[in-house]
């Protein structure tokens, strides 16, 4: 929205996986809120069959786009388009491909208000995610330098920036209660919640957090009616001293709609001897 009111008619993008992520999280949430803590001289009009809004600024309107990369059709007629600004959010989820396609739309030219002709305002790309494995293109290209596709150092390496924001940064706004749920998560969680860090990925993994990310959807998007639910357990033994063993009991609740597509329903895994895992098997 800043850079919208530095230029007027300018075109801006926030740009998710999926439509409805971003309609539900961007469009009805965040943007609404932010114009009224921040810009309450603003005025947002809602131009929903054309996926944009419209903000009427001090110096005239602009317009910020959003979009979903998971559809064909909705792609092609928002990467139709050039913009001064491209926000890609939870990029964890948006494949390098995408992202790529998405950049060669970062091209529109648009003078700065009370500027002379030759002020124009740069173009911008910029990226969010809760950092995920070491080999996610965003970690690669942003913090290790080199190209996600070749492996080669970036020759332009000036031109990616980035900056970790951990929940202590911004504590004043959010609970004490939550700050103290993120500070005790297990040590894997931890670190990619509370500090904001990248974590190992084993070589090879059957599942990486990459791909994890991209195949969680909203709650309200599974099947109401599935063909198959089953509860599965991993019973590891859990043997040794309470305190110091790391083994864990891993009990899923998965189902199979008329789709042909699994939907993971809940995760009870736990470290519990075997009446305690049996009493949460049996619950699910």
């Amino acid at each position: 929205m800043e850079r919208g009111f530095a230029a007027p008619g300018s075109r801006h993008a926030i740009l998710r996986f999926r439509w409805n992520a971003v309609r539900a999280s961007i469009w009805l949430d965040t943007l609404p809120k932010v114009a009224r803590l921040c810009y309450p001289n603003a005025t947002l009009i809602d131009h929903v069959r054309d996926n944009y809004v419209e903000v009427i600024g001090p110096h005239g309107p602009c317009e910020i786009w959003l979009g979903g990369l998971d559809e064909k059709e909705r792609v092609d007629k928002i990467l139709g388009q050039e913009y001064a600004t491209i926000l890609f959010n939870e990029v964890s989820q948006i494949a390098y491909g995408s992202v790529l396609t998405a950049r060669t739309r970062l091209a529109e030219k648009i003078p700065v208000i009370g500027s002379n002709q030759y002020a124009f305002l740069p173009i911008r790309g910029y990226y969010d995610l809760n950092p995920t494995g070491k080999r996610h293109w965003s970690n690669l290209q942003f913090i290790e330098h080199v190209d996600p596709v070749t492996r080669r150092p970036l020759p332009n390496a000036d031109n990616f920036k980035y900056m970790f924001i951990p929940p202590e940064s911004n504590a004043q706004n959010l609970p004490a209660e939550t700050l103290e749920e993120l500070e005790q998560l297990p040590p894997r969680q931890r670190k990619r919640f509370w500090l904001g860090e990248y974590s190992d990925e084993i070589e090879g993994a059957l599942w990486t957090f990459e791909s994890l990310d991209r195949a969680r959807i909203d709650p309200a998007e599974v099947p109401t009616a599935l063909r198959n639910v089953v509860v599965a357990v991993d019973p590891s033994g859990t043997s040794g001293d309470e305190e110091t063993r790391s083994d864990s009991v891993g009990i899923v609740v998965a189902g199979r709609g008329d789709n042909g597509i699994a939907y993971v329903l809940a995760d009870r895994t736990c470290d519990l001897p075997p009446e305690g895992w049996g009493r949460i098997a049996v619950t699910a």
